[in-house]
């Protein structure tokens, strides 16, 4: 896992990085790392949070973010099939929303 802090003007952000070669470990902690992230950004003094869940065999990425009064999780998005990264994202309710 790799976890960075950044500053940009009166914003810090944090961004971190799973990766992994099984979908069902990326799948089996999505939830977790959700709730985690949502309970860290409380008492971390982040503006934002954001973390890639990545398979490296399937070459694709998951980004989760929240910050503000949202949860964002986007959907496998694959290098090899780039698309918008607003067209694959859902807005999840800060009520523990499950997609």
């Amino acid at each position: 896992m790799d976890f960075k802090y950044f500053q940009a003007q009166n914003q810090k952000i944090a961004i971190s990085q799973v990766t992994s070669v099984s979908e069902n470990e990326l799948n089996g902690i999505r939830d977790k790392m959700l709730d985690y992230m949502e309970d860290y950004l409380k008492t971390s003094g982040l503006s934002m949070l954001f973390a890639m869940l990545t398979n490296i065999i399937e070459e694709k990425t998951e980004l989760l973010y929240v910050g503000g009064a949202q949860r964002i999780w986007c959907i496998p998005h694959s290098a090899r099939n780039a698309g918008s990264i607003r067209s694959c994202c859902r807005v999840l309710s800060a009520a523990k929303s499950r997609w």
